[in-house]
């Protein structure tokens, strides 16, 4: 089996692209490298591993990545609010226009599978728990374009392509490239540093999910029969946590660490998921909570297996791409 993975050298991607090798699997990752390579590195002499070094929006060289590949996993995206807002039409065009772009692509050279990775961002501020078919509320430039793009690839699915759409929920542990601008792992690193901790709106609710639980979800929809995945959402959390539990956990494993509460501030977004529908279909269960990503990123930093954390590489807003 082959599998394309756009964005393969990001936080989730590079963790997947290690995922599936370990499965056997032929693995072709596209990525234009803006935050390196690094982890990429175990996988780079790999009988069964490709790089592709290039823009989501170069079509002409996509499509050559494209042909014979049985599954694409869409995860190459402009991510996070901050990273989107530096240049909104880039975002439109990486994160929107070129999911359009892919998905003909995959039409075109008969790919078996799409999976497509979205957000749970897209629920925006609500009250009750939110399932697939919950009304989408996107108060971010983010959000916003991954709606629209899920909007495109439902509308296709299941009669030009078999393809499904993953929500997850905000991602969190250790990786082969770190991210620490994601909340566990900030707070993690804050703590490990000896750092204090900025929150607010402590009531508001938040769905977690281990990056390796994701990266298993991801190959459960290349198992899955093609009735359950074709034209699907599925929300893909491991645990709804509110930040005031947050909190707890840090006081928990770092009673020293001074926490910091903005009570002016109010949070756009709160929501917590329910998992049950990809739990019932594709017997999904997570594996790994808040708390254990949350120890192994600050024991990580404790142990210097991440001497620099502070790397600006390690964050989602970069220059102009």
């Amino acid at each position: 089996m082959k599998v394309l993975i756009t964005g393969g050298a990001g936080y989730l991607g590079s963790m997947l692209a290690n995922y599936l090798i370990q499965k056997n699997m032929e693995v072709v990752v596209y990525d234009k490298l803006i935050y390196g390579a690094e982890g990429l590195i175990p996988l780079i002499n790999h009988p069964h591993f490709q790089l592709v070094i290039g823009d989501i929006r170069n079509t002409s060289l996509l499509k050559k990545a494209v042909e014979k590949t049985d599954i694409i996993v869409h995860l190459a995206a402009i991510v996070g609010e901050d990273a989107c807002l530096v240049d909104p039409r880039t975002t439109e065009e990486v994160n929107t226009q070129a999911t359009y772009a892919l998905a003909k692509l995959a039409i075109e050279s008969g790919t078996k599978r799409f999976i497509f990775t979205s957000t749970c961002s897209n629920y925006g501020k609500q009250t009750a728990i939110v399932f697939e078919n919950s009304p989408l509320k996107p108060v971010s430039l983010y959000a916003q374009t991954k709606v629209a793009a899920e909007k495109y690839i439902l509308s296709i699915s299941p009669k030009l392509l078999t393809a499904c759409v993953l929500r997850f929920g905000t991602l969190c542990g250790l990786s082969p490239r770190m991210r620490f601008d994601l909340l566990v792992n900030d707070i993690g690193r804050s703590a490990a540093t000896g750092k204090s901790i900025s929150l607010f709106d402590l009531d508001s609710w938040r769905p977690f999910l281990h990056v390796c639980d994701a990266s298993e979800a991801i190959q459960r929809c290349f198992i899955a029969p093609k009735k359950i995945i074709a034209g699907s959402v599925f929300n893909v959390v491991g645990e709804n946590y509110q930040k005031r539990k947050l909190a707890k956990l840090v006081e928990k494993h770092y009673p020293a660490i001074k926490i910091i509460i903005e009570e002016s501030k109010v949070d756009s977004r709160s929501y917590r998921v329910s998992s049950r529908l990809i739990a019932q279909k594709l017997k999904f269960h997570p594996k790994y909570t808040v708390e254990e990503a949350f120890a192994e990123v600050s024991h990580a930093i404790e142990k210097h297996l991440l001497p620099d954390a502070f790397r600006t590489i390690y964050q989602e807003v970069l220059p102009k791409v």
